[in-house]
């Protein structure tokens, strides 16, 4: 099940395409597409670090056997 910070991705995300989709003549327009699609990745991806780096660890199987 996708979780809402990748639902809001996926939103982010059509809104960008849509958005420069409306008119595919002006090549600046696609390039502004593509760099807010960076941005929106980038801050996806330290967003995603982030919540990895916080989150408590995991105990593995192994850790439990010897236990």
């Amino acid at each position: 099940m996708p979780s809402l910070q990748d639902n809001h991705l996926v939103e982010v995300m059509s809104f960008i395409i849509d958005s420069v989709a409306v008119e595919t003549k002006a090549t600046s327009r696609a390039e502004i597409g593509i760099y807010l699609m960076s941005l929106v990745l980038t801050e996806y991806q330290n967003d995603a670090t982030q919540e990895i780096v916080n989150s408590p660890p995991q105990m593995t199987l192994s850790q439990d056997n010897s236990a």
